[in-house]
């Protein structure tokens, strides 16, 4: 009987649970103030176990701007593949080993942790797929986290994990079509630094295609309100580019 109530008691009833907005009125606050971001570091791709081929280690710059533009410059053998995100609009100048770095999943980071309105971050991810309506609590490892967005579903869209405590991103996971079904795609936000007082940025982003590693992002030089020109994150309008969009993913909504 104890632990019948034990486990009733275990999470706080969803009958209590406040909005998307609520919830992420602290982070916006934490983000208040960061216009840029500049950073270096490696973006590392798992082996293929049936080549023989051990994990690629890439050197790669990263810049974002508010609202929520973004470039990514990774060096590969032979040359430099860019992937940039306005807001809306995107391209993905890359080759071989595409995976997560022409999805929409890179871009993440510049939505969430730059300057911007609430408003437009509610949009962001509405854009992104994710129902901003729905709201649950779930437990992620040792934390409590607000869960926004929808999980039911033959499409279930894309869904963000907030924690309780902190108001820090957790766990983002939208989902895409791979090899002509859906898959789900997730970035984990990793070991959080004080890029200021009071405003945090993860280190590491880790990403997972089907419950298997996809690639981690790790980044080793983190500087906040460099100045980045906005040519930097010009995207060709439609049809006036060789290049294709990033990936985006399934919407549950449509």
């Amino acid at each position: 009987m104890l632990l019948a109530i034990s486990f009733l008691f275990s999470l706080p009833s969803e009958a209590y649970l406040p909005g998307a907005a609520e919830i992420l009125a602290p982070l916006v606050r934490m983000a208040a103030g960061t216009e840029t971001i500049g950073a270096t570091g490696t973006v590392i791709l798992p082996g293929t176990a049936s080549t023989g081929d051990p994990p690629a280690v890439l050197e790669e710059k990263t810049f974002m701007k508010s609202p929520h533009a973004c470039r990514f410059e990774t060096t590969i053998p032979g040359g430099i593949d860019v992937t940039i995100f306005d807001g809306r609009r995107s391209l993905a100048m890359v080759g071989q080993s595409r995976g997560i770095r022409d999805s929409l999943v890179s871009v993440i980071p510049a939505v969430l942790f730059l300057e911007k309105p609430l408003e437009t971050l509610l949009n962001d991810l509405s854009f992104l797929g994710v129902s901003t309506g729905r709201v649950a609590l779930e437990r992620f490892g040792g934390k409590i986290a607000y869960v926004i967005g929808k999980k039911e579903g033959i499409y279930p869209g894309s869904r963000l994990w907030i924690d309780k405590a902190t108001g820090r991103p957790l766990r983002f996971e939208g989902h895409i079509f791979r090899e002509g079904r859906p898959a789900s795609l997730r970035a984990d936000f990793e070991n959080y630094q004080d890029i200021r007082r009071g405003t945090a940025f993860p280190k590491e982003i880790v990403y997972v295609i089907d419950d298997l590693p996809a690639g981690r992002r790790v980044f080793t030089d983190i500087s906040r309100n460099v100045p980045l020109p906005d040519g930097l994150f010009a995207v060709p309008s439609t049809g006036n580019s060789p290049y294709p969009a990033l990936s985006g993913f399934l919407d549950a909504r449509t």
